[in-house]
């Protein structure tokens, strides 16, 4: 097995563990947990897509989302266009339900792009409103990609987890013969992320609390849980000290899209933190070469 295959497989078993988020300040999650990797490690479940080759539809190519059996009432369609070495996607989707349904953990929705090599980029969250309404315009460095939408605890993950719900469904566009190639990805399995959530379950108070604040607990437990207060605790102090700030007496009424910021930014900190520890975990099991 290659090391980037090894490295790859053992992010995939250290970044799932999780511990639900509370009211509890940021910095006391992590508080007596045992070892991330001999505990809290989950298999990767392998998936096929269908990569289309939106460089030889030209212009601008639309596809047709389905709920999956999860989501059966979910659907969607983006607009894919070839620009230069990459697309732009302009995607919309309708009657999503509340990713909480799936599990306490689930706080929001990611769109992903799945390259023929079975490489995942995560191309941006698909926020729902309260009608299970959620659109996003983005870009995509690939010509050649599928499409899903999954459940995440937070919108900065690197890995799909297995809780998809929507799909690309080629018998309904796009029109003609379309290029395609198939490809085989990984995802966490289901349940991965509820191996440490709070058995009462994880009541969310959108009215005095914003969800990004909620999904920053969700990634700062996340890294701690897999050991970022030992191999990346620079990244995830600079993370916590984001959180903080957002319960600051400076971020008072008034100052909301500020304290989102802010939480958004504990997000991408966090998410560093954890991929910076299962990299140097994973090097550091790495058998010595010489």
């Amino acid at each position: 097995m290659s090391t980037c295959i090894r490295r790859r497989l053992l992010s995939a078993s250290l970044g799932v563990a999780f511990i639900a988020a509370s009211n509890l300040p940021a910095q006391q999650t992590g508080a007596g947990q045992p070892d991330a990797a001999t505990v809290f490690t989950a298999d990767a479940v392998t998936r096929t897509a269908k990569a289309i080759d939106y460089q030889a539809q030209g212009g601008k190519t639309k596809v047709v989302f389905d709920g999956s059996a999860l989501a059966k009432a979910a659907s969607g369609e983006a607009k894919v266009e070839s620009k230069g070495a990459g697309a732009q996607v302009e995607a919309e989707f309708s009657r999503l339900p509340d990713p909480q349904r799936f599990s306490a953990e689930y706080l929001t929705y990611v769109l992903w792009a799945i390259a023929p090599d079975g490489r995942v980029v995560n191309l941006g969250e698909l926020r729902r409103d309260k009608m299970g309404e959620a659109n996003l315009t983005t870009t995509s460095e690939l010509q050649v990609f599928g499409m899903v939408v999954t459940a995440e605890p937070y919108y900065a993950v690197r890995m799909p987890s297995d809780v998809i719900v929507a799909e690309i469904d080629l018998t309904k566009g796009p029109k003609g013969q379309v290029p395609f190639i198939d490809t085989k990805y990984e995802l966490l399995k289901r349940g991965a992320y509820e191996k440490l959530a709070d058995p009462l379950g994880l009541s969310l108070d959108l009215k005095s609390t914003p969800l990004d604040l909620y999904q920053a607990r969700n990634a700062l437990a996340i890294a701690v849980s897999v050991g970022a207060n030992e191999y990346a605790l620079d990244a995830l102090k600079r993370a916590e000290a984001s959180l903080d700030m957002t319960n600051s007496p400076m971020m008072a009424k008034g100052r909301k899209k500020e304290r989102i910021a802010l939480a958004r930014s504990a997000v991408l900190l966090a998410e560093d933190a954890r991929a910076q520890t299962v990299d140097l975990i994973a090097k550091k099991r790495e058998p010595a070469t010489r």
